[in-house]
């Protein structure tokens, strides 16, 4: 059972394993949260990761290293998101949906320096963790608007359009959540650029390496009405995630959009 799920080889996975070996997590920070309960900040080593909730084994939602390079995190969802069949321009204009500790965040100001990033986060003591225990507070030209996503994106819709939009708040799926699929993806394509792209990360297993069914494939499959490219790729390293590309909007779907 050891080698279980750990072939093709999770080098990220192993990279952990070892340094539980040699480190012990140590709590940093816990905030109260009256929608989360409590955010919490843990130490390994180097890692450090914002969880919701008291215990360090529950779901990261954030991982960050303190020092060193970001070789593992950018093996993970993270960057690959940002990977082809995802092309930018110098400078994009990102949006976010789903701040966490702001793992994608600085991903994206290490390898894009975008000119504009807007985040959308529905935690107030989210934030405020991020900037002070994740290292968000020297980041500049980051506009974060607080509140659920759903009340956000009208807001944002008059907005000059973004060449990346990147969803990381629905990741076990839009029905487990109870989000009409349709008029959601329709509000996300308004806002890219008819040559930009829309990613959303969902998982497709468990911690332990169950299969996971989180609407992966309706969501493809919607989302090739409204764009000529997607793709969906595995990224299995500590985590299991899935991650759905979409590009270059289609015509007919751009003047049903507005």
């Amino acid at each position: 059972m050891a080698g279980r799920f750990l072939w093709p080889v999770r080098v990220n996975r192993l990279l952990y394993l070892l340094r539980r070996l040699t480190h012990r997590w140590k709590l940093v920070h816990r905030a109260e949260s009256a929608l989360n309960q409590s955010v919490t900040v843990w130490q390994l080593g180097r890692e450090r990761r914002l969880v919701f909730g008291d215990s360090v084994s529950q779901a990261a939602q954030s991982v960050v290293f303190t020092r060193g390079d970001w070789t593992q995190l950018r093996r993970e969802y993270w960057g690959r998101a940002l990977q082809p069949p995802v092309e930018l321009p110098l400078r994009p204009r990102v949006l976010v949906l789903g701040l966490g500790g702001g793992t994608m965040v600085r991903i994206l100001h290490q390898l894009t320096r975008p000119a504009l990033m807007t985040v959308v986060e529905l935690d107030p003591v989210v934030v405020d963790v991020a900037f002070s225990h994740m290292g968000l507070a020297g980041l500049t030209d980051l506009d974060v608007r607080i509140g659920d996503v759903r009340d956000v994106l009208p807001a944002l819709a008059g907005s000059e359009p973004y060449d990346l939009l990147f969803e990381d708040v629905f990741f076990d799926g839009l029905a487990a959540n109870g989000i009409e699929q349709e008029e959601y993806l329709d509000a996300l394509a308004a806002l890219v650029t008819s040559s930009g792209w829309l990613v959303f990360n969902r998982w497709f297993r468990d911690w332990g390496g169950k299969p996971i069914d989180s609407g992966q494939e309706q969501l493809a499959s919607a989302l090739a009405g409204r764009f000529t490219v997607v793709e969906r790729v595995q990224v299995a390293q500590r985590w299991f995630n899935e991650l759905v590309f979409a590009g270059r909007r289609r015509e007919a779907s751009a003047e049903g959009t507005g």
